[in-house]
């Protein structure tokens, strides 16, 4: 586990490590990347890691 994975509450450390798991090392270091439905595959990820930041970000200011 990293430290930043390690630093955010769940369930937000779940979702950075498939985040990481997908498109950083499938992706990225293993060259897996989706053959059909480029877009839709783009625009899917896209929306969740969006979500995720403004989820964290709403939860980081909900505790000050």
């Amino acid at each position: 586990m990293g430290t930043a994975e390690k630093m955010l509450p769940e369930p937000f450390n779940l979702q950075f490590r498939r985040f990481i798991d997908v498109l950083h090392v499938k992706y990225f270091y293993h060259g897996e990347y989706p053959r059909e439905n480029v877009e839709e595959e783009f625009n899917k990820w896209y929306d969740e890691v969006k979500k995720f930041i403004d989820n964290l970000e709403f939860e980081a200011k909900m505790k000050k």
